[in-house]
């Protein structure tokens, strides 16, 4: 499996068109995450806000504003679910990122250079278009060659970021590492990296996530992780009819 990550932030909801909110199958953890702008991880409740799932289909009013429409999902929460919740700050068990001893082998980003301004509108378009074609036939070369692996490529699991910070790139390797990860690195730059994980095999023994980091002249260390978390006071497993 091989995925691409997008730098999305935490409560980005599925907008098909412009105006129209569609969710289609989400858990009641889900919808909470997305409501307040946090990851599903640091949202503590029942753990039986994993068992139903939901659907809701909202048109929002013209005009709206970005972050309307979560602001929509948490009346909605409060009015049909009874949601009640505070914030609090907990100490969980996970992990620091730190550099190992013989440094980091992270790639630096470049960021890309702007193309010359052109006095021939059709012209700067057509050498847009030729760009974006370049970085799909570099997106495709990789994947054809990660794809030659052939039958070994399953169980495997390939993810990329471009352009992402240790702190943010800590923030993605909590959901893969299993607990919260805060970077200690002391790295402000930004990166391009890409990892590699895969079960075990007859040929091989398994590649974890702590692996992966490791190649890359880091470390996940067990550590008491101070985590912001949405604490669930009160909340109905079944919403009140329209």
């Amino acid at each position: 499996m091989m995925r691409m990550w997008e730098m999305m932030p935490p409560g980005a909801l599925p907008m098909p068109d412009p105006g129209r909110l569609h969710i289609q199958g989400w858990s009641l953890r889900q919808l909470v995450a997305a409501a307040y702008r946090v990851r599903s991880d640091k949202v503590s409740g029942p753990s039986w806000m994993e068992d139903e799932r939901f659907d809701i289909e909202a048109k929002l009013p013209e005009g709206f504003k970005l972050g309307q429409a979560q602001e929509m999902l948490q009346s909605l929460l409060a009015e049909r679910f009874g949601l009640e919740l505070h914030d609090e700050r907990r100490e969980l068990p996970g992990f620091a990122l730190v550099v190992g001893k013989r440094g980091t082998k992270l790639e630096e980003f470049v960021p890309p250079v702007p193309p010359a301004e052109s006095s021939n509108p059709e012209e700067s378009q057509e050498e847009q278009k030729e760009q974006a074609q370049e970085r799909m036939k570099a997106i495709q070369a990789q994947m054809q060659e990660r794809m030659r692996s052939g039958p070994r490529m399953a169980g495997r699991s390939w993810s990329s970021w471009k352009g992402i910070t240790a702190t943010q790139w800590a923030e993605h390797l909590a959901s893969m590492a299993g607990g919260p990860v805060e970077d200690e690195t002391g790295l402000s730059g930004k990166y391009n990296i890409a990892i590699e994980t895969w079960r075990a095999t007859d040929d091989e023994p398994e590649h974890t996530v702590f692996d992966a980091v490791e190649e890359l002249g880091l470390k996940l260390v067990p550590r008491k992780v101070p985590v912001d978390l949405l604490v669930i006071d009160k909340v109905s497993k079944t919403p009140t009819p329209n």
